[in-house]
């Protein structure tokens, strides 16, 4: 029989939830903190908790007087952007209601994230639908601010990580295990993303959730197919990663090149078209002022695999006048010129990605 929830702010309630992310791969990170309005407000907007990255935090709470199933909409991503998102909670257990504890060792934005919560009388979820298909980590805050043996089960489905364990005494910031679970999930298409708790000895604790997009292909390819080189295939350049500068997150890779092969990686802000510029067999689709990624380390070999990659770093951008950072409504795009025997020595390029940054 599961363990009844701790004395509650609001009556014990049957619930059933989830939480609803319209907005698709728009929505790279939600944070909710959860039975909010009862208890000590919602962190502010410089509050990044375990993560360490600062953003909007949406309130979740059941209300003095709540009908359900009980849903809160257009929740704001990080960036203050309505998304779309709706959640709900579900309870599968023997309810669930508002609890708030002041902890002595909690202040400021860790006491309002922590020392209100949803107090699942059993198992709780939190089911997100509507996600974009790739990967997320999920940070779940399951800690009891009013008793240090009070445990929570975690889990998150279809996530190669184990359920965990959270509870212990405050230790005075964010701890993996002791205040968190964190967990990686990756969904395909239509996937929900569905996370549990439950209790592992007396009572089970919410005090929010962090998810947050690990990354994906993003941008548009263009200028495309690319002349065939050696291979008798056309170069591609792809990107992956999060179109957010605030994250730095971006990866180029080129495929399809000549084997054994140095390129190197051309941006600008400005697309173009020039027709086997300096004899190439190709094709640059870049226009305007054109940054080289020849700095040390950046000029890549193609090997036996006939591709490479470049992390990128968008605060250092080349650009014939020295390097620059890449800001949020910006658009840059990317080729990749490379050397090539055909038959004889040559070079040639990829077609182009253009990625729009918020």
């Amino acid at each position: 029989m599961p363990a009844p929830c701790r004395t509650p702010l609001a009556p014990l309630l049957s619930l059933a939830t989830g939480l609803l992310l319209t907005s698709g791969a728009a929505a790279q990170a939600i944070y909710v903190d959860t039975g909010s309005v009862n208890g000590f407000g919602i962190p502010s907007d410089n509050y990044g908790a375990a993560i360490g990255l600062a953003g909007r935090w949406n309130a979740f709470d059941f209300g003095s007087n709540p009908t359900f199933p009980h849903t809160e909409s257009a929740l704001e991503d990080i960036f203050g952007n309505v998304t779309g998102v709706s959640a709900t909670y579900e309870s599968p257990g023997a309810g669930a209601s508002n609890f708030q504890n002041n902890n002595a060792g909690t202040t400021g934005d860790d006491q309002a994230l922590y020392d209100d919560l949803i107090c699942p009388g059993g198992i709780g979820r939190l089911v997100f639908d509507g996600l974009a298909a790739g990967g997320y980590q999920v940070y779940t805050y399951a800690w009891a601010p009013d008793d240090a043996t009070y445990l929570t089960f975690v889990s998150v489905f279809n996530s190669p990580d184990p359920t965990q364990i959270i509870g212990g005494p405050w230790p005075g910031d964010h701890q993996l295990g002791v205040t968190y679970a964190l967990h990686e999930v990756t969904l395909n298409p239509g996937d929900p993303l569905i996370v549990e708790i439950d209790v592992a000895n007396m009572f089970a604790s919410m005090n929010g959730v962090q998810l947050f997009a690990t990354g994906g292909p993003v941008g548009n390819n263009y200028c495309g197919p690319a002349n065939l080189n050696s291979t008798g295939l056309p170069g591609i350049i792809s990107a992956f990663g999060l179109d957010a500068v605030v994250f730095n997150d971006l990866t180029l890779t080129a495929e399809n090149l000549p084997q054994n092969q140095f390129g190197m990686f051309l941006t600008s802000m400005t697309t173009g078209f020039i027709a086997n510029p300096g004899g190439s067999q190709g094709n640059l689709c870049l226009g305007g002022a054109i940054g080289r990624y020849n700095r040390p380390g950046e000029i890549k070999n193609s090997g036996a695999g006939g591709t490479y990659s470049l992390v990128l770093d968008l605060t250092d951008t080349p650009q014939p006048t020295g390097s620059v950072s890449i800001m949020a409504g910006e658009t840059w795009h990317w080729t990749n010129w490379f050397r090539d025997n055909n038959p004889g020595p040559t070079s040639n390029f990829t077609d182009g990605v253009s990625v729009l940054f918020q």
